[in-house]
């Protein structure tokens, strides 16, 4: 008997997912659902042409070089300390909520934090660069050097 419950149990989700009566998220839950993509820094990537968001600190920036073009927009102070409303206030003078734009970091880690962060407060089409600028560096992306002097892609406070 137990057997036969089972079966039927089985048989009646199969039948509610082929269907498509089986849970869907209302039109509420559907919006804030976001999607992160994660892809490598890649000399093709860079040439698409999609607004690349360097997040990490000056330092860094002048230890490997910037990504031409990129916006230099850092997130996590030295200190690990960050500032989420001043950060976005600055992200909107360069894109907006429907743009596609890639989150770069020195080798991943603190791209996924700030993709995820930017999926959940609206931003449609976000792309984690996984390894970071280390990756893009192993793939020989060409890079240009950072110096205080020159007149870089950066967000005002």
């Amino acid at each position: 008997m137990k057997k036969i419950a089972l079966a039927v149990m089985l048989l009646g989700i199969l039948a509610a997912v082929l269907t498509g009566t089986a849970y869907e998220p209302d039109s509420r839950q559907k919006a804030n659902t976001f999607k992160v993509r994660h892809i490598p820094l890649t000399q093709e990537f860079i040439q698409e042409g999609t607004p690349i968001i360097d997040i990490r600190t000056p330092k860094e920036w002048k230890e490997t070089g910037i990504v031409p073009d990129s916006y230099l927009l850092t997130f996590f102070n030295e200190d690990g300390s960050h500032d989420e409303q001043g950060f976005i206030n600055r992200l909107q003078q360069i894109t907006d909520h429907e743009t596609p734009l890639a989150i770069l970091c020195r080798s991943g880690n603190r791209s996924e934090k700030v993709s995820r962060f930017l999926a959940s407060q609206g931003f449609r089409s976000v792309i984690d660069i996984y390894e970071g600028i280390k990756g893009g560096i192993a793939r020989g992306v060409a890079l240009e050097p950072y110096t205080d002097t020159l007149k870089h892609k950066e967000a005002k406070p």
